[in-house]
């Protein structure tokens, strides 16, 4: 890239793989492979700039029994998160994917019917991250009329 700030033309790429087994001396619950790709490309057109990034992943684990249920366990900071400001906008962060909702017993009231009522305030969300993840951004920039060099205009496009 030209510039690793305000980059207008070039492009990146790179791969990270990450692991964890009991061959290295991890624990029996964080046993894990994780592969994350990533790449950019910035193109001039014009004085504008067409900016198009793409991030995929998947991780790994293997399947354990608990109390005779088995399931993959992955821990919570190897897990894939998108959403916010510099991923997917639109979402807030990390909620873009397996939410969990949250709420104190105290705040749950009888309706009519019977039926449990809560008030959204009291509503608390949890990320809990999932095992894939595809994101992809388009952006088109154009130099603002006024102060071209220190602002730009934005339109894009984001997908997760």
């Amino acid at each position: 890239m030209n510039n690793p700030v305000d980059p207008a033309r070039g492009s990146s790429v790179s791969l990270d793989v990450a692991h964890s087994s009991r061959l290295i001396g991890s624990s029996p619950f964080s046993q894990f492979t994780r592969f994350i790709g990533e790449g950019s490309i910035y193109r001039p057109v014009g004085g504008s700039v067409l900016a198009l990034h793409a991030r995929g992943g998947i991780v790994f684990a293997p399947r354990l029994v608990l109390n005779g249920g088995a399931s993959n366990f992955v821990p919570p900071e190897q897990r894939f998160y998108a959403g916010g400001p510099n991923d997917v906008r639109g979402f807030r962060r990390n909620e873009l994917g397996p939410l969990v909702y949250v709420v104190n017993e105290a705040d749950v009231t009888e309706g009519p019917g019977g039926v449990a009522e809560v008030q959204e305030e009291d509503v608390r969300i949890a990320a809990t991250g999932g095992n894939t993840l595809v994101v992809a951004n388009a952006e088109f920039r154009v130099p603002s009329p006024v102060f071209s060099s220190q602002v730009r205009f934005a339109a894009f496009v984001d997908g997760g």
